[in-house]
């Protein structure tokens, strides 16, 4: 959701508000099935071969359309394009404050005064909710909604008390921002008055402080850590005890010990893992690492083997060059339904193991897609990841061409 923050100001005081238009979904197709289905073929190619990322986006809202005509504008001079973007974008809006957002967006891009004084008067006769009537102000904002119009607006909205006292509050909190302080003024009043009818509900935290207790922190001896470390239950109690042992005395061959019997014990494949990984680290014990890792191995080939650990097992056995084990590790887990494929196989990329072992994570987890949506995702890994613009464009086209 960083993408908000590019924006002058999104219309409502209230986080959660804001947060609801970031998820505010106008369609249940994707961006780029629409544009396909709108835009001349041409135009289409043409936006799919210079603004792919964009493209790619897997959710309907105003900011993919926004995103991509102010981006059109910007880098290629294209305003021709740029409104036909905007027009899919106005065909997709079901409320006021869709309006009025997109009025917003049109005004920064286009500057055109003459399209948003239409959507200003769409809007008028699409106010569902209060959130529309807070995002009415950016009309009042681009000087649109202004004298008569403007009062008649307000004093309607200050008369709906149908609507919670947040509203006003709200609405108080908006108008002040863009210097309407006396209507500010009389939505305040009308939050006060509602306050006082609905008192808000407190839940009540209690806190236990004393500040005259100094904490100090707890030394223990080697044998107490010893003790404690062979009374762990779980590797994790372990791990952390021998950590801070070792942290306050240095590695010492009881430490070892005790990692390398846990590493006889059944433990889960991450465990297995994490140990292999600490005796080659920081005990230079090759052999033992192998042999544990060996186990990390063949607990995945069960076959209710827990699936995502694979991704601890991947990564041990790049970061210490044992190819085979990556390479059965990823036979292990290839083509399963919770593969986590395109995790796997980023972690392959990153360890810079074979890219084929990647490959055919992205494969398989084609094979398995069916949704648009799980087919942008792939493509945009691909494009990402493997910089290969035709092969991205070419999964994307091959799913969209199925419908």
């Amino acid at each position: 959701m960083a993408r908000i923050k590019e924006y002058k100001r999104i219309q409502n005081v209230s986080k959660a508000h804001r947060y609801l238009y970031a998820k505010y979904i106008l369609s249940k197709k994707t961006p780029i099935e629409i544009l396909k289905n709108t835009l001349e073929p041409s135009e289409f190619d043409w936006l799919l071969n210079n603004h792919t990322k964009l493209l790619f986006r897997q959710w309907t809202r105003i900011y993919e359309f926004d995103d991509l005509a102010r981006a059109v504008l910007k880098v290629d001079k294209n305003r021709a394009l740029a409104i036909k973007i905007y027009k899919v974008a106005y065909g997709l809006c079901k409320c006021a404050a869709d309006y009025a957002f997109l009025a917003f967006c049109i005004h920064r891009t286009l500057g055109s005064k003459r399209w948003c004084k239409e959507l200003c008067e769409t809007a008028k006769h699409s106010i569902k909710s209060g959130f529309c009537r807070i995002n009415m102000l950016n009309f009042i904002e681009m000087n649109i909604l202004k004298g008569k119009e403007l009062d008649m607006f307000l004093q309607k909205s200050l008369k709906r008390t149908k609507y919670n006292k947040k509203f006003y509050e709200n609405m108080s909190y908006e108008l002040r921002k863009i210097n309407q302080e006396d209507y500010a003024d009389k939505f305040y009043q009308k939050f006060l008055q509602l306050k006082m009818i609905e008192p808000e509900r407190v839940r009540l935290k209690n806190y236990i402080e004393d500040d005259e207790v100094e904490s100090t922190p707890l030394i223990l001896s080697q044998e107490e850590y010893k003790k404690n470390a062979e009374s762990a239950d779980y590797f994790c109690t372990l791990n952390r005890i021998l950590t801070d042992a070792m942290r306050a005395f240095g590695k010492r061959k009881w430490m070892y010990e005790l990692y390398k019997l846990s590493g006889e014990k059944e433990q889960s494949i991450d465990d297995y893992a994490a140990i292999a990984d600490i005796m080659k680290t920081k005990f230079k014990d090759h052999e033992t690492a192998l042999k544990i890792l060996h186990k990390a191995l063949n607990k995945l080939k069960e076959p209710d083997a827990e699936v995502w650990c694979a991704e601890s097992v991947i990564k041990v056995s790049i970061k210490h060059g044992e190819l085979e084990i990556l390479k059965q590790a990823c036979k292990a887990v290839i083509g399963k339904k919770y593969s986590y494929g395109l995790r796997l196989a980023s972690c392959i990329i990153k360890g810079g193991a074979d890219r084929n072992l990647a490959i055919d994570f992205i494969k398989s987890k084609l094979r398995s897609s069916r949704s648009i949506v799980d087919f942008l995702r792939v493509a945009y890994f691909i494009l990402t990841e493997f910089n290969d613009k035709e092969w991205a464009i070419e999964v994307v086209l091959s799913r969209i061409d199925k419908n």
